[in-house]
């Protein structure tokens, strides 16, 4: 039984990209940003989570970024599509490829658009105070949250070390803040 490793119909394989050395550097790299959004969204997501967890009416701040990132990222897949289509073909493999390389590059839009969104607001910091109605910790991951009394009810943040030590039960918090492009409150600790 001979194998013709030179299918020139496959367009996953490297080996049929002998003799085109751009369309191999081209899909290679391609590859490469694609592994490196996947990993980069989700070891981000991991160490800067509590950026999107000290956001008043959080839930809503985030579903709006993650929509937003959904949409920029389902564009830009749709314009390079023709680049990386050797890795849509239908293969599960393939197919789970895809995925997490764009779910990561959605995770690395969130990150981005938050980060955006706090550092080009113009508007100034102000300080409020609310009052902490629980104290609460993650043993698994060991996060530190205080529910603290908003606007529109008690919602939960992620709080410092030092300022969850300092606080019990019914004090009133001094929290600095900072509206940011989005219209949403982000909480500076």
């Amino acid at each position: 039984m001979d194998k013709n490793i030179h299918n020139h119909d496959d367009n996953w394989s490297y080996t049929s990209d002998i003799g085109d050395t751009s369309n191999s550097i081209s899909r290679k790299s391609t590859t490469a940003i694609l592994i490196t959004a996947a990993l980069a969204g989700i070891i981000g997501l991991k160490l800067f989570s509590n950026r999107l967890e000290n956001v008043v009416d959080g839930l809503t701040y985030s579903i709006w970024i993650a929509s937003l990132s959904l949409v920029i990222v389902s564009i830009l897949y749709y314009k390079a599509r023709n680049r990386i289509k050797s890795y849509s073909d239908g293969s599960e493999k393939r197919m789970s490829y895809v995925l997490a390389s764009f779910l990561g590059c959605v995770f690395v839009m969130i990150l981005l658009i938050d980060l955006v969104d706090i550092e080009l607001s113009n508007k100034p910091k102000y300080i409020t105070r609310m009052k902490v109605i629980k104290k609460s910790k993650n043993y698994r991951y060991g996060t530190l949250y205080l529910f603290l009394q908003t606007k529109d009810g008690r919602e939960r943040f992620a709080a410092t070390k030092e300022i969850y030590e300092n606080m019990e039960e019914g004090d009133t918090l001094s929290i600095t803040l900072k509206q940011g492009l989005s219209g949403y409150d982000h909480i500076l600790w």
